[in-house]
């Protein structure tokens, strides 16, 4: 530690100490789950390391906190440089799991675009698309890339009926089956359509009276319908389902519930 970076250190402690927001350590176990989490994300402890700014050894001791002599704090500097960390900055060359990936090509194959089509828009063969779906890692980079051009065609009509009908055989889901969060969660599961449980009526009774509450698909199946029918966007349907706003709008088009904020054209029937 230079001497500049020693001064400015000691003097944050100073003020902190003066303003009563002075933390010299805190448990250690968040930093052990926060670790966890990254690492079942795809990013090396090498990795998590260069993005904390910590050195490797700490964060070892983290990944692995059965190998050394149980610790039971950390000084708080480098849980909130943990913190800040997320799977969004592993470095490109580095590999992460492929699930979210794979889902994400044949979801947009589903809807009808091309294994080739994809591949252009990307920059690769048809060959290397495919293996991306069989892959149990790809790199960090081409992850984000797909997911890029998952988000903007998504809700668009790919057109090749080959593709569609291949994809349809090989029983992809649409991207209309993934919850936002779930596609890239190796333990999730598409929505199909299915509802494996009963609507909570003191859920959808509070909900249709204006109190925001956590649902499940059964709820959804009660409400949106009648909330879109008040002249509710979907920001404002998501806001007391708790859910992401994408999830409403794959609700309401499973659902065929039209709104009068909908300005866009969005595929319908592909779930």
């Amino acid at each position: 530690m230079s001497i500049q970076h020693a001064s400015l250190v000691a003097k944050r402690r100073r003020l902190a100490i003066a303003a009563g927001t002075w933390r010299f350590r805190e448990p250690v176990g968040p930093a052990i789950e926060h670790v966890a989490a990254l690492r079942r994300a795809g990013m090396s402890a090498q990795a998590i390391a260069d993005a904390a700014g910590l050195p490797l050894t700490v964060v070892s001791m983290l990944a692995w906190p059965n190998r050394a002599q149980p610790r039971q704090w950390i000084l708080a500097n480098t849980g909130d440089a943990l913190r800040r960390v997320t799977p969004a900055d592993t470095p490109d060359h580095l590999k992460v799991d492929a699930t979210g990936t794979r889902r994400r090509i044949e979801a947009l194959q589903r809807i009808g675009w091309s294994g080739a089509e994809i591949g252009r828009r990307t920059g690769v063969t048809t060959q290397a698309i495919n293996g991306l779906k069989r892959a149990p890692k790809v790199t960090a980079g081409k992850a984000r890339q797909i997911a890029a051009l998952y988000d903007e065609l998504c809700m668009r009509d790919g057109g090749d009926k080959k593709a569609r009908t291949w994809a349809i055989r090989g029983g992809y889901a649409p991207p209309l089956a993934w919850d936002e969060g779930a596609i890239d969660d190796p333990a999730a599961t598409p929505n199909l359509g299915a509802t494996d449980s009963i609507a909570d009526r003191v859920v959808t009774a509070s909900i249709l009276d204006g109190t925001a509450h956590p649902t499940t698909t059964a709820d959804r199946d009660e409400v949106v319908p009648e909330l879109a029918a008040r002249g509710m966007s979907d920001a404002e349907i998501a806001a007391l389902c708790c859910v992401h706003v994408r999830t409403i709008l794959r609700d309401r088009i499973r659902l065929d519930v039209p709104s009068r904020y909908a300005e866009t054209h969005y595929l319908r029937g592909a779930a």
